[in-house]
């Protein structure tokens, strides 16, 4: 998740449990942001209002402050870019960007999670609280999926569930010891200014978790107490953004072209052959970061077609989930960034989960080009990231009797 910190200091002391750690993480965000004091009492001084489309309920994806449904398609596509790019951004540990999607202060509640108290909190030292928790991680990513966007004049929310990995090797060799999965229902509000639309209050509500739920503190431990990323202050401030296009309103292309991405990996899972041949244009630029070597470099439609069939077609069952889209359009060009989380298994190959299954965690870019007969794939490209199970199931399947 984005809103944590490390486990460590004056806010170690009042942390729950192992098991609990993440209230423990959350807590530090609070004490970063300048909303507590050791014990969990709000700080001198600090005595949060609500704005009016502050986020009061804590089950975050449950209706606290009515909206209006009604919203310019444009607006909704910009919101989903704004709340997935702040998750992104933190994953690239690119806290300039992350800072610039807030206002200068944003309104967080937790819902309870935690013992500080909701209100608002400098985006400066939220954000400098976030790098010191995720900064030493060496891998998380947070995919977002199922966005509800409602939009009141000049005010918005967004909700989504937030599934987030964490993963860290240095840990040793045990998953249940070096990744910790948080699964959640969150939220977002937003304001729209000249520049765009900006993060303005934050929520969660925890439904589940995975792995280690002491990761953070973990990694915290590992890291030199002289490291910086153990003191959110030592982080300098970031300036302010101009204006950002993905946050602007989108055209109204920007859902058609999100749906091609997304036609993309159900044709493929579903063996509509066809289907997905005819997304792509007479030649696509393809690099896959080695998962497939014969499709790279420019590569003719038919031989992506051939390609795919041969790889995928074999395999019981593929499905790719494709989450945090970023989508922006520029005349006849679009853009769309993503995460990918692509389940293979194939039951032929035995009984053991780490030989019959394997699960590829990606980040992915396609570029698309308008034509008469639509938006086509011009360029794809996958950056792996992550994986668990069996990484040669493709080439089992493919060595086994069929």
């Amino acid at each position: 998740m984005l809103a944590s910190g490390t486990v460590g200091g004056a806010a170690s002391a009042h942390a729950y449990d192992r098991g609990f750690a993440l209230l423990a993480v959350l807590a530090v965000i609070g004490a970063a942001a300048g909303l507590l004091v050791p014990g969990g009492a709000p700080a001198a001084g600090k005595r949060p209002t609500a704005p009016a489309a502050a986020l009061t309920n804590p089950h975050p994806n449950a209706r606290s402050t009515p909206m209006t449904a009604a919203a310019s398609g444009g607006d909704v596509r910009a919101l989903i870019n704004l709340v997935n790019s702040v998750f992104t951004a933190a994953d690239a540990r690119d806290w300039d960007a992350y800072q610039a999607l807030m206002l200068d202060e944003v309104y967080v509640d937790f819902g309870g999670v935690g013992p500080h108290q909701a209100g608002p909190a400098p985006a400066d030292r939220l954000a400098r609280a976030t790098r010191a928790a995720l900064g030493p991680v060496s891998l998380t990513q947070h995919m977002l999926t199922n966005h509800v966007v409602e939009i009141d004049g000049d005010h918005a929310r967004v909700r989504f569930y937030e599934q987030a990995l964490h993963h860290h090797p240095a840990l040793g060799d045990d998953p249940a010891v070096n990744t910790w999965t948080l699964f959640g229902r969150a939220s977002r509000d937003a304001t729209r200014t000249r520049h765009g639309w900006r993060v303005s209050g934050a929520g969660l509500s925890v439904t589940h978790q995975a792995g280690n739920s002491g990761l953070l503190a973990d990694v915290a431990a590992l890291t030199p107490t002289s490291d910086p990323g153990r003191h959110p202050d030592d982080y300098p401030a970031t300036p302010r953004a101009i204006k950002d296009p993905i946050t602007m309103a989108q055209p109204a292309e920007a859902s058609d072209v999100l749906n091609v991405v997304h036609t993309y990996f159900t044709a493929a899972d579903a063996r509509d052959w066809a289907t997905y041949r005819a997304l792509h244009a007479d030649h696509v630029q393809v690099d896959f970061g080695g998962i497939n070597d014969g499709s790279h470099g420019c590569v003719a439609a038919d031989d992506m077609l051939r390609s795919a069939r041969e790889l995928l077609g074999p395999v019981h069952l593929t499905q790719h989930m494709i989450s945090s889209e970023v989508v922006t359009v520029d005349g006849d060009d679009a853009t769309a960034t993503f995460y990918e989380e692509a389940l293979h298994h194939h039951p032929a190959l035995g009984d053991d989960p780490r030989v019959n299954t394997w699960v590829l965690y990606g980040r992915g870019t396609h570029r698309l080009h308008r034509t008469p007969d639509g938006w086509k794939l011009a360029a794809a490209t996958l950056v792996p990231v992550h994986q668990t199970g069996n990484p040669s199931l493709l080439a089992d399947v493919a060595a086994s009797p069929q």
